[in-house]
Parts: C-alpha cells; structure tokens; sequence
C-alpha cells in the first residue's frame, strides 16, 4: 500500500507542493518474494537471478515517485526481457482454463 507523502518548498511568493510516492517496506517483501518464487518456479539460473535482483534493488531504491502497480509493471516487464518468458502466469491460466467449472444445476 502506497504512502502519499507531500513536500512544501518554501519561497518568497506561494508555496510549491509536490507529490510522492514511498513504497511500504511490506509491499517490497512481498513484491520480493512473489518475484523469487516466479524465478524457481521457472528454474531461472543464477547469472539471471543476480540481473534481475539488481534491477529489483535499483527499482527500489530510485522510482519512489512510482505507485505499487507502475513498479510491479516494471519488474514484470524486466523479468521477461531478462528470462525470455512474456507470460509468467500462463502456465497457471492454462489450467485454470482447463478445470471444469461447478455447474449452478447439479445432478
């Protein structure tokens, strides 16, 4: 969940306000986590690994002016560029897709 921080910078005339984002430490664990298990669940190697975490602690650490979803957008982005794997989910939506759906009249 975003933190909405506004920052007042003093002049002689009107004060200027800009906005920000800061992201939750528990939305980056999570953003973390869900991003790591993608890369086992996708038997990522190493060399891989370390490029994408690099790119998640420089993302991080820099595009604070970014909400949740915009920096979820850029790993997801980034995870394909790196894996080669455009649609991480689509494994899962496949069998989702597949599973019969319960009818509303049961025998």
């Amino acid at each position: 969940m975003p933190i909405t921080v506004i920052t007042m910078i003093n002049t002689t005339t009107t004060a200027a306000t800009k906005q920000r984002f800061e992201v939750d430490g528990r939305c980056m664990d999570c953003q973390f986590k869900t991003f790591e298990k993608l890369l086992d669940a996708h038997k990522v190697n190493y060399k891989e690994r370390q490029e994408f975490f690099g790119f998640y602690n420089l993302t991080m650490g820099r595009k604070y002016n970014l909400t949740m979803p915009e920096i979820h957008r850029e790993l997801s982005d980034e995870f394909g560029r790196i894996t080669g794997i455009k649609d991480v989910y689509s494994e899962e939506k496949q069998k989702s897709n597949a599973a019969p759906l319960p009818t509303l009249y049961a025998p």
